[in-house]
């Protein structure tokens, strides 16, 4: 019963909040500050980014703070065909808002 009344209480976010999230938090995990990055990881990254594309309107200032953050790691890592669509991914975020 406890659980069912946790789940009265919680207040559910908009399922685009919930894919942003989620894909923020796997990003941020896929790409650590301090470690280097794999390929592998960076793929994966990318992929997150793609989900977040859907979402893009959904999301917070904070949000966008954070996808830029991850965007600019994945940039200073990756010296090829990726950083084109990284660079896309940093205008359209650019666009969406004056100061990400």
């Amino acid at each position: 019963m406890d659980f069912f009344r946790g789940l009265q209480r919680m207040k559910f976010s908009d399922p685009m909040q919930l894919i942003a999230e989620a894909m923020l938090d796997r990003m941020e995990d896929l790409l650590p500050q301090s470690t280097e990055i794999s390929r592998e990881n960076l793929k994966q990254a990318m992929q997150c980014a793609a989900h977040l594309l859907t979402v893009l309107r959904a999301l917070t200032t904070p949000q966008r703070q954070k996808w830029v953050s991850m965007l600019v790691r994945a940039l200073q890592i990756e010296q090829d065909k990726v950083q084109d669509m990284l660079m896309s991914d940093l205008k359209i975020l650019r666009r969406v808002d004056d100061d990400p």
